[in-house]
């Protein structure tokens, strides 16, 4: 019986850990619904090739994984402005467009990182021990992954809540018409949400890359997650989103107790389909 709880509560431990990351990629594809109503299906894509942008800076520069996380991030801040800018501006609250339209750019980011990197498994080596505290032991990389992305949690919810630009992003989302009314710029507002929620995803997948292997159709996955925890947070709900990837961490993480690896992504949405069910504005009050 010891043995059991032991094994169930490393695997709790292990969960938190990965929902945190989960609810980091997830928080993009909130702000993004949030401040243009688009349902980004290329989300996960990004999170991908912020996984082969720090594998890249690790295996052609011996940059740190560590240092190519921030760099992600601006990288991916630039991209998302791009994207913005030139894309995304044009289905802004469309339902279908925004779907077709970020569809076809994960097809484009799959085949693209299919082509430069191939479809074999790539994993960044580096070895960062282990720790362990009575029966709980955890690997340092999925430790160190932990930490980045609690911080990294933090200073967005900061971010958010006590900086000027943060406070108008949130009352774009809310009302865009009220926001506008108050002398808010709203399409400056969109460009820096659209840029924050892309690099959420690429700095996302640069810590994933700590602990995950990776391929190009791993983007479909993470894509899926994250609308997963959306709905269990509540569509647009960022900070509910940290919540809601600990609870798909942890579910998957002990469902993997008695269920093959491979059937453990039906956790999720098991979970997902409960949620739409008997709870569909979301477990969490908005923001």
């Amino acid at each position: 019986m010891s043995a059991v709880f032991d094994l169930v509560l490393s695997n709790i431990v292990n969960g938190v850990m990965i929902g945190v990351i989960y609810a980091i990629i997830a928080m993009g594809m909130s702000l993004i619904f949030g401040v243009m109503n688009i349902k980004n299906l290329a989300h996960g894509d990004f999170a991908v090739f912020g996984m082969y942008v720090s594998y890249w800076f690790f295996t052609l520069f011996n940059i740190s994984p560590l240092l190519s996380i921030p760099l992600s991030f601006v990288i991916f801040f630039g991209v998302g402005m791009i994207l913005t800018r030139f894309l995304f501006k044009y289905v802004i609250g469309e339902l279908l467009g925004s779907i077709l339209l970020t569809f076809g750019l994960s097809i484009v980011l799959e085949n693209f990182m299919l082509l430069i990197w191939k479809s074999d498994p790539r994993k960044i080596l580096v070895e960062y021990g282990a720790f362990s505290a009575g029966p709980i032991s955890v690997g340092g990389a999925y430790l160190l992954a932990f930490v980045l992305a609690l911080i990294l949690v933090t200073l967005i919810q900061l971010f958010l809540s006590k900086t000027k630009t943060g406070i108008a992003i949130r009352a774009v989302s809310q009302d865009a018409e009220a926001a506008e009314s108050l002398g808010l710029d709203a399409d400056m507002i969109r460009l820096i949400g659209g840029g924050l929620g892309i690099a959420l995803a690429g700095c996302g997948g640069a810590i994933l890359a700590l602990i995950y292997h990776m391929y190009p159709y791993l983007g479909i996955l993470l894509t899926l997650y994250a609308l997963i925890i959306c709905v269990l947070a509540g569509l647009g709900n960022v900070l509910g989103t940290f919540f809601g990837g600990i609870i798909i961490g942890i579910a998957q993480s002990v469902a993997i107790i008695q269920l093959p690896y491979a059937l453990t992504p039906a956790v999720g949405f098991v979970l997902f389909l409960l949620v739409l069910i008997f709870k569909p504005k979301g477990l969490f009050t908005r923001w």
